[in-house]
């Protein structure tokens, strides 16, 4: 949602700009416009030298568990010839994405078949590979930075070059990570590079608050259910999530259960995840890469032994590899119920989030006799 308050204060310099202009409607075409007036005048605090400047935009942030994903500030304002740097940190990467009336996925969808093995998905290189035709955006085209932020921090920079009101989305997160960029003439005074700065952060803070606030909540969701000294069922989030933030965390992920106990994994509404076992072995990667021969970057394609579900034989011990395969929306589970019943200390992962270190221990007791 647009920042009220900032968008107000754009408002409040667009209107400063005009009274001091005198009273005149009329305007000289943006390539003459007069200097502006606080070109002669000491700096404003907070508003924008007249010179071009180059503002900072974060695109997603990591903290601790909390995958944030957002752009923050969420609307920026800036003039022609200004530029922004947006920067990338992400577990599950961002995109910068201008589409000018494309549809919000392309058409292939977001995982295509892989070319070389048809049997392999990978993620559409039309989104995940970067398409900047130049280096300035006019309001036309479709600019795209492709993957960023993933497995080290990115980042992607436009200059504008147009007036206009720009929506721009993440490709990998369409539905909740959206920013806007209002371009407005030279000379306009617009919010200075430290005062989007500190925007920025302010609601970077306020997005990990609200995780912070789930996260004290989320120990209420463990409780198991069952008859008293009989097997009891308990239910695990597998990841919790905010409107932009994702907690890249099972809940609960240090626990004691006692032999023939059901544990439920519940995935998160949003996000992918799964929960493996690997039994003593190195959990998989969950995506392989190939250089492409084009020489356009990386295809990126997911990993079968990651995604593709491995379910337990009926006396599976803590030796025993077990997956769900990749679990969440337009996938075939939501959640992955196992019952134990051989005592043993079981690790389990996600290992879509293994940059998040998302893993767990489950120890499960002997059940007295008698």
């Amino acid at each position: 949602m647009i920042s009220l308050r900032y968008v107000r204060l754009a408002v409040a310099f667009v209107a400063l700009t005009a009274a001091c202009g005198g009273g005149s409607d009329e305007r000289p075409p943006a390539e003459h416009v007069a200097p502006s007036p606080f070109a002669s005048a000491s700096p404003t605090p907070g508003v924008a030298d007249p010179e071009p400047a180059t503002f900072h935009v974060i695109a997603g942030a990591v903290v601790g568990s909390f995958d944030v994903e957002a752009f923050m500030p969420e609307t920026i304002v800036i003039r022609v010839g200004d530029r922004i740097r947006w920067t990338s940190e992400g577990y599950e990467g961002h995109t910068v994405t201008f589409l000018e009336g494309r549809d919000m996925l392309p058409a292939a969808g977001y995982l295509v078949p892989d070319p070389e093995d048809p049997s392999r998905r990978m993620f559409n290189p039309e989104f995940a590979l970067p398409s900047k035709p130049s280096d300035v955006y006019r309001g036309e085209g479709y600019f795209n930075s492709g993957f960023i932020g993933i497995p080290q921090p990115g980042e992607f920079q436009l200059e504008f070059g147009k007036p206009g009101t720009y929506p721009y989305v993440c490709m990998v997160h369409p539905l909740h990570m959206h920013g806007v960029v209002v371009v407005t003439d030279p000379g306009t005074p617009v919010p200075s590079p430290e005062a989007v700065e500190a925007k920025g952060q302010e609601e970077l803070a306020a997005h990990v608050r609200e995780a912070e606030d789930l996260l004290v909540e989320a120990p209420r969701r463990f409780q198991p259910i069952g008859p008293p000294g009989g097997p009891m069922t308990w239910r695990v989030n597998v990841g919790l999530v905010t409107p932009r933030v994702q907690i890249t965390q099972f809940v609960s992920n240090n626990f004691e259960i006692t032999a023939g106990d059901t544990v439920i994994f519940q995935n998160d509404e949003r996000n992918f995840h799964n929960v493996v076992f690997p039994g003593g072995r190195k959990p998989p990667d969950f995506v392989l890469v190939r250089a492409r021969a084009d020489g356009r970057g990386l295809d990126i394609i997911l990993n079968p032994e990651s995604v593709e579900p491995v379910d337990p034989p009926p006396d599976f011990d803590d030796r025993t590899y077990i997956s769900s395969g990749m679990m969440g929306v337009t996938n075939p589970r939501m959640t992955y119920a196992l019952t134990f019943n051989r005592p043993g200390t079981y690790i389990f992962h996600c290992t879509i989030h293994a940059n998040a270190g998302m893993s767990g221990v489950l120890r499960v007791r002997p059940r007295d006799e008698g």
